[in-house]
């Protein structure tokens, strides 16, 4: 039985050996290929996994494991990409180390389009199941003293079962307590209808795992495509160093609660600066410097964050810039994001130069 496409892939994979031996080396085209089939095999699943009101609590089942599908069909590239490194580090032409890193982040951002193509059919799946008209019927019936009979009596909610929850009110200083199920909960955070806070003030919090905010996915994106290019640049020992300091770092911030945002920002900050440093004094050094090597490594991991932090450090000491008075139709944290990936980009040839100039070096 032939592979469909498979003729095409091959006669592109010779072509791109020959005439582009970076492009090959990448393999976007049997990356991208094997999307396809996963992504047709995901939205197969999704049809076929049956729908009801208690869907709504797999949801997040659903998303861990499609992301872990996605994880085992990208290792094996990665390993790929990594046995290559040795090769990558002889490479003088600073534009393809661009290049790469594009493609790097192609690959890594369409494979986390599985998880929440699952969830997005189910959730779609679920919310046509029951309309607004009797969601709202459903809200009014918690009010009442016979809400679970009231519930039962809307054809999707029958046989579910219901949790009791404890709401306090400030005003009157009342302890109200309300019987609701919890697949209620999560259909009004899938269909968008934000209750009356007076009736459930409990409601207003999304259960779904994988509604991270942007940051968290650019980084989920970002991170493992520059620790990927990185291993192909520098030497193994600056890499496991760096990443070892900054987890150690992290973790340090992370636990230290009497330090102030402002100064963990601008611990931040200014271990950014000291490899901006270093990036640009690599060049004047005689020999090779193990901390000059990971000083480049870690002005590059947060090259793309710098101008979020900056923004957000100038914000705590009442900073603000002109252009953020015009609306950008969006986040403006997303825009000092992308100016971040965008710098990234433009500097990604200059930094690789830099770890040129330091590797020739005698040790």
């Amino acid at each position: 039985m032939r592979v469909p496409l498979f003729g095409i892939l091959r006669r592109l994979d010779r072509q791109w050996l020959l005439n582009h031996p970076v492009l090959w080396i990448m393999r976007l085209h049997w990356m991208v290929y094997l999307w396809l089939l996963g992504l047709g095999l995901i939205c197969l699943v999704a049809a076929v996994l049956p729908v009801s009101l208690q869907t709504v609590t797999l949801l997040n089942t659903y998303f861990w494991a499609a992301l872990a599908l996605a994880g085992l069909a990208v290792s094996p590239w990665v390993y790929f990409q990594a046995r290559f490194a040795p090769q990558l580090r002889l490479n003088s032409q600073a534009r393809t180390a661009a290049y790469q890193l594009a493609g790097y982040l192609f690959i890594f951002g369409i494979y986390l389009v599985w998880p929440y193509t699952l969830v997005g059919i189910k959730e779609a799946q679920i919310s046509n199941m029951v309309s607004e008209r009797e969601l709202q019927k459903a809200l009014h019936s918690l009010t009442s003293d016979t809400a679970i009979q009231q519930l039962e009596s809307i054809p999707i909610f029958k046989g579910v079962r219901a949790s009791t929850f404890a709401t306090f009110d400030p005003v009157t200083a009342k302890i109200t307590r309300i019987t609701v199920p919890p697949e209620l909960v999560e259909l009004l955070a899938i269909k968008g209808i934000e209750p009356d806070p007076s009736v459930l003030p409990f409601l207003l919090s999304d259960y779904r795992q994988y509604k991270w905010p942007w940051v968290v996915l650019g980084t989920i994106i970002l991170l493992p495509a520059l620790i990927l290019r990185l291993f192909q640049t520098t030497d193994v020992k600056s890499l496991l160093a760096t990443l070892f300091f900054g987890i150690a770092v992290y973790i340090a911030l992370l636990v230290s609660n009497d330090l102030r945002d402002t100064v963990k920002f601008g611990i931040v900050l200014l271990l950014f600066s000291v490899g901006g440093y270093a990036a640009f004094y690599a060049s004047r050094l005689r020999r090779k410097n193990f901390l000059f090597t990971m000083g480049i490594n870690i002005f590059y991991l947060l090259l793309a964050w710098a101008p979020l932090l900056l923004r957000t450090l100038a914000k705590f000491y009442g900073y603000s810039f002109a252009w953020e008075n015009f609306d950008f139709g969006g986040s403006r944290l997303a825009a000092y994001f992308l100016l971040g990936i965008v710098l990234l980009f433009v500097l990604t040839p200059w930094v690789h130069r830099r770890y040129q100039a330091l590797l020739a070096k005698p040790s």
